[in-house]
């Protein structure tokens, strides 16, 4: 689903996220190293946006997370407000602008 995310920023000045209030954390914790180090990494370094990358198993059993959905976090006083789930590039749009 990173393929939807990146796809959608790649149209966005490299602040976008920033600019609304929003990181993108990629979860590549299953991905073996040695791909990771040869096709992962140098395709991320490539964006103009902010990639947060998380390795570890136990993010994904902390967040929740649905098969071909996007987890979006809402957050208000450092505090989970809202979780929702999307899979399109429109979502995408509409949940960052909120």
């Amino acid at each position: 689903m990173s393929g939807v995310v990146n796809g959608y920023l790649e149209h966005k000045s490299p602040n976008y996220l920033q600019e609304n209030n929003s990181i993108f954390i990629a979860d590549i914790h299953n991905v073996p190293s040695l791909l990771t180090s040869i096709f992962v990494l140098p395709t991320l370094r490539g964006y103009e946006h902010s990639i947060y990358l998380h390795y570890g198993e136990e993010f994904q059993n902390r967040i929740p997370n649905k098969k071909n959905k996007i987890t979006l976090l809402h957050f208000e006083n450092e505090k989970i407000i809202e979780i929702s789930f999307i899979s399109t590039k429109q979502e995408l749009e509409l949940e960052i602008e909120k």
